[in-house]
């Protein structure tokens, strides 16, 4: 008979942020049994969430998690292994790309984002006619432009829980949209202007919240997009109108 008190267990908890914020508010004590188990080396957690987690882990010095482990961020793919992605599930199938540049474009306007490569992939098997088999730039373009594709790039608008911090999530995205690029210190300059101080903090955690969620990316000092087609997603009058609805809500009654 095996001997379990032997035996190192490994626990995935996915989905995590909802637990980890009903914790923040009970002074951790089931995080800090977990803690206690893995220092005791019975039991090895893998957490799978988003800013919830990553608050636990980061951002909240009281939290057991902190400094408790490594923090693995899930970013874009490698070049390479988004054109292994994009082009040989089709070949198995005997369908190709008309050239090596279409399925770098693929690649680019996906911002290598894994799940999306695969959608496009797809939406441009949707739009080949009976017998084509070749991927030309009109089946590109029908897949950019797929609702399939639209919704995938939806949902950055509610990061949080905290409808404030949704907010300036939008503001910091509306005004990128707008700039072709953002910098907490623009950001901050900007709500400054609109009346709205002492929100450097909460910019940069909305910023933080953005590149996790794979909406922006750093780029030096500045912010860009992390998938070039959520730029398309903007129509410069439409974010106006919207940004001011964010800043009213931001100023409050």
């Amino acid at each position: 008979m095996p001997c379990w008190r032997d035996k190192r267990i490994y626990l995935l908890i996915d989905e995590a942020d909802q637990f980890f914020r009903a914790q923040s508010g009970s002074q951790y004590a089931q995080l800090a049994a977990l803690r206690a188990l893995s220092d005791e080396g019975r039991c090895c957690f893998i957490l799978a969430g988003f800013w919830d987690l990553y608050e636990a882990a980061v951002i909240d010095y009281q939290s057991p998690l902190r400094n408790f482990g490594e923090v693995l961020v899930i970013g874009a793919l490698e070049p390479e292994a988004c054109l292994a992605l994009a082009t040989q599930p089709l070949r198995r199938l005997r369908l190709s790309f008309a050239s090596d540049a279409l399925v770098r474009q693929l690649v680019q306007a996906s911002g290598q984002r894994a799940n999306l490569v695969s959608i496009l992939c797809q939406e441009c098997l949707e739009a080949l006619a009976p017998g084509e088999r070749v991927i030309e730039a009109r089946h590109l373009a029908k897949a950019l432009a797929s609702q399939p594709v639209q919704d995938s790039l939806a949902g950055w608008s509610r990061l949080s829980q905290d409808p404030q911090a949704c907010g300036l999530d939008r503001i910091a995205v509306y005004q990128t949209a707008l700039q072709g690029h953002s910098s907490l210190a623009e950001l901050d300059a900007f709500l400054v202007a609109q009346g709205l101080t002492g929100q450097a903090h909460a910019l940069q955690q909305a910023l933080q919240r953005l590149q996790l969620a794979f909406v922006l990316r750093a780029d030096g000092p500045r912010w860009r997009f992390a998938v070039p087609l959520l730029q398309g997603q903007f129509e410069a009058e439409e974010v106006r109108v919207l940004l001011a609805q964010d800043l009213q809500a931001l100023r409050g009654p």
